[in-house]
């Protein structure tokens, strides 16, 4: 081989590693998590009335008003997003405050601190409006006051628009940071009157100054990505489901092992759609009758849920019983 093929040999080669390398160290660069909408737990639609509320995983409003939070298909080959969205948002506001918003906790305040962040996103609105997105830094229990940055206004149209924003966010340095940092974005976020729907798709937070192209992610790690922070069971509309089998702790009460889909933040919060929605088997199902449900014994791996027991048996199979519309269900809330 001539020194000169070697040489364009080698070149060629450096220029496909440094391709790769570029190209593997572009994965997860997105700190929003589910930027497309897709994964919504606990429903696809929801009624806010002065208060916080979470819907699509991983967003939460807040509205002093009236308002409704939905996720929205885009039709089949449309072109006015990029990236070919399959979903977005719809806030629909018909009752408005100063300070109401849709927003995202990204965990842990140290990631972003001190650096250029990029902010970019395809909105609309009803009719036309202003939003005034911003970022806060929040230190966590007992951590420091928190600091709001202010991001640049964007003008929404009745047209989707791509929305770029870069700021800086202050370094941490001096700050005192307890447990449960975060970063919040305000995406959609009213300083002026407004009724109406405002839509919006694609969410990507990224470290640097330039917006790159929106990070798809399968359904799959988007649903395990958020399940750190919240996970629920939802009974089919089918037939019952066996959750585990429950083992007697003593004289009134039993205790089932239920190991969490992910790992959890921090030791979660149980919560279900009802105690009658549960049944243990004691030779016959006990349909419609009260189990008391609750967590007992949790850590951020799996959860000792307590049911009633009774002297009369020492193991039992414990089923969720079915339900149509996802009306039966129990979670584990890590949020924060």
């Amino acid at each position: 081989m001539s020194k000169a093929r070697e040489n364009s040999d080698y070149t060629g080669l450096a220029a496909d590693i440094a391709a790769g390398d570029t190209a593997a160290r572009a994965g997860r660069k997105n700190l929003i998590l589910n930027g497309g909408f897709d994964v919504w737990q606990r429903g696809t639609s929801f009624t806010n009335n002065n208060s916080v509320l979470f819907a699509a995983d991983r967003y939460a409003t807040f509205s002093n008003g009236a308002s409704t939070i939905s996720q929205q298909a885009f039709t089949l080959g449309q072109t006015d997003v990029a990236s070919n969205p399959q979903y977005y948002l719809r806030w629909d506001v018909s009752t408005y405050a100063s300070g109401d918003r849709v927003y995202q906790k990204i965990e842990d305040v140290i990631t972003t601190s001190g650096q250029s962040v990029t902010l970019s996103y395809w909105a609309k609105a009803e009719t036309a409006t202003t939003m005034v997105p911003q970022a806060t830094q929040a230190f966590g229990s007992g951590g420091s006051t928190a600091v709001t940055t202010a991001i640049d206004s964007v003008a929404l149209t009745t047209s989707w628009q791509k929305f770029t924003r870069t700021f800086t966010l202050p370094s941490v340095s001096g700050k005192t940071i307890g447990a449960g940092s975060f970063l919040e974005v305000g995406l959609l976020r009213f300083t002026t009157s407004y009724t109406g729907y405002v839509d919006i798709a694609n969410v990507q937070l990224e470290l640097g100054s330039v917006a790159t192209d929106f990070e798809h992610r399968s359904y799959g790690e988007e649903l395990a990505l958020c399940q750190r922070y919240y996970e629920r069971f939802t009974a089919d509309a089918s037939a019952e489901q066996l959750i585990g089998i429950a083992l007697v702790y003593n004289t009134t009460s039993s205790f089932i092992n239920y190991p969490y889909k992910q790992i959890k933040r921090v030791i979660p919060s149980f919560t279900s759609s009802g105690a009658s929605h549960f049944e243990r088997l004691t030779g016959t199902w006990d349909a419609g009758t009260s189990i008391s449900c609750q967590a007992n014994l949790a850590t951020a791996r799996f959860n000792m849920a307590g049911f009633a027991a009774s002297t009369s048996w020492t193991a039992t199979e414990v089923r969720i019983t079915t339900a149509a519309n996802g009306a039966h269900w129990f979670a584990f809330d890590a949020e924060l």
